[in-house]
């Protein structure tokens, strides 16, 4: 059984071994090169899980079954004062022998509860990779909205430009 619960720092080796995978298996997913996440230290690790867990407004949220982590999301609040009401969804992904399953939705689901019931969040916002229209499509149905287009957003494992889609889900605020 699945179960989707908030990430702590005994995770830290689990999520590192995750990360890796994911970007391994789909390098044109993520913004992270996998070659440069395997040239960190263990500081460099626990510096993002911190940034992750422990700031306001943050938070890291795993899919874990028999013990092993399939997915994350990371919710990463913006720190200054005039922005404080949005925050940016990184690093989301569920391991390819886990996909269509419904995980992700879960994980969404529980990120976008935590941010309506526990933050001052009304902001919630992500980029996603144009040619990526399943994710899109997946997004658009947690009522994300696109947002224009980013020419030149990253550069594929082949060293061709991807271009990204801002998206961004708005949460009335609460009293």
């Amino acid at each position: 059984m699945v179960r989707i619960r908030e990430a702590n720092a005994s995770d830290l080796p689990f999520l590192i071994d995750l990360r890796l995978k994911m970007i391994s298996a789909c390098p044109d997913s993520f913004l992270d090169d996998y070659g440069e996440l395997t040239e960190w230290t263990a500081e460099d690790w626990k510096k993002w899980l911190f940034r992750l867990t422990e700031t306001e407004n943050s938070n890291l949220v795993v899919a874990e079954e028999d013990g092993q982590l399939i997915g994350v999301v990371g919710c990463k609040g913006v720190k200054h004062k005039r922005a404080r009401h949005v925050a940016t969804l990184v690093g989301v992904g569920v391991l390819p022998s886990y996909r269509g399953k419904g995980i992700g939705r879960r994980m969404l689901d529980y990120v976008i509860s935590w941010v309506k019931k526990q933050t001052k969040i009304e902001r919630l916002q992500l980029t996603v990779y144009a040619d990526n229209e399943t994710a899109v499509k997946f997004y658009e149905k947690l009522g994300f909205k696109k947002e224009g287009l980013f020419e030149h957003y990253a550069r594929g494992k082949n060293g061709e430009f991807q271009a990204g889609i801002p998206m961004a889900l708005f949460i009335p605020p609460r009293d």
